[in-house]
């Protein structure tokens, strides 16, 4: 690597750490572990190794779209049933959990929605999301 870059790496350690502390969910790093493992830089190194930390989340079977957040996520998981599908609800990430996942050999995504909910909406175990296209 070069002696630029290195220095750079040594000497911005908060940057960096702005960088990485951003992924909301999964933070994905291609290099040489090895290399990072053993480079000298307490931040790339701290980063090279695998976390063993896990959090068990606990999901609300309760709520009126269980496993779902949403009746519009739950519409959008129907809807991807209905076209061969198999998405995964409440996926768990470390110590979060993706709202829908998609997960096949040659890749995997990550759905999220997003939705506001009136008061009423929130008090109507029910309602009718619109259909799948409209609204927002």
């Amino acid at each position: 690597m070069p002696q630029g870059s290195l220095n750079f790496l040594r000497e911005t350690g908060n940057l960096f750490n702005v960088a990485v502390s951003r992924a909301r969910a999964v933070l994905q790093v291609v290099g040489n572990r090895n290399w990072a493992s053993h480079c000298g830089i307490r931040h790339i190194e701290k980063l090279a190794r695998p976390s063993r930390v896990v959090h068990e989340i606990k999901m609300d079977a309760g709520g009126a779209w269980f496993p779902h957040e949403s009746p519009w996520e739950q519409k959008l998981y129907q809807a991807l049933i209905q076209k061969g599908l198999s998405p995964i609800p409440q996926h768990p990430v470390i110590n979060l959990r993706l709202d829908l996942a998609l997960i096949r050999q040659d890749f995997h995504l990550d759905i999220e929605v997003y939705c506001q909910l009136s008061q009423s909406a929130l008090l109507d175990p029910h309602p009718n999301p619109p259909p799948l296209g409209e609204g927002a």
